[in-house]
């Protein structure tokens, strides 16, 4: 077989491989019309059972390897985290939805509440890192609570 007539077939057949395979995807919800942000943190604000910020202490994957456990040492509270540690969960990314944490880095959080009760984010929320969320934090005001962590 010629070259040229081969390639139309192999390309076919990697197509056909490709559409076939299940995939599954992150899929967030797309809002219209755009909103001043103020307006977005004021409706993230209402829907989410906790608003904070916080230094990531630990990440632990689950028993069954399906999420990843979030353990956050609270700084600043704007709504829901009355702890001075909350655990949070999320996937682990790949096509999950899950936000990635790093040890030691700050963020801004929105977490709403799943249905066996734990608190929860992903990128579809506007969780964030803190450097990186100035608008946001600007738009939520001064925090209900702020605590100090001193190193002992």
């Amino acid at each position: 077989m010629k070259l040229c007539t081969v390639l139309p077939i192999v390309f076919v057949v990697a197509l056909v491989l490709v559409l076939s395979q299940n995939s599954y995807a992150c899929s967030c919800e797309i809002q219209l019309p755009k909103r001043s942000v103020k307006k977005q943190v004021k409706e993230a604000r209402k829907y989410s059972q906790a608003v904070f910020a916080g230094e990531v202490l630990e990440i632990a994957e689950s028993s069954d390897k399906s999420f990843l456990s979030v353990k956050v040492r609270v700084e600043s509270n704007w709504k829901g985290a009355e702890a001075d540690v909350v655990v949070i969960v999320t996937g682990k990314g790949n096509g999950d939805c899950g936000y990635t944490f790093a040890v030691g880095r700050k963020y801004l959080i929105y977490a709403y509440q799943t249905s066996n009760g734990q608190l929860s984010t992903n990128i579809c929320q506007r969780t964030a890192l803190f450097s990186d969320a100035e608008r946001d934090i600007m738009a939520l005001g001064k925090p209900k609570q702020k605590r100090s962590h001193r190193s002992t």
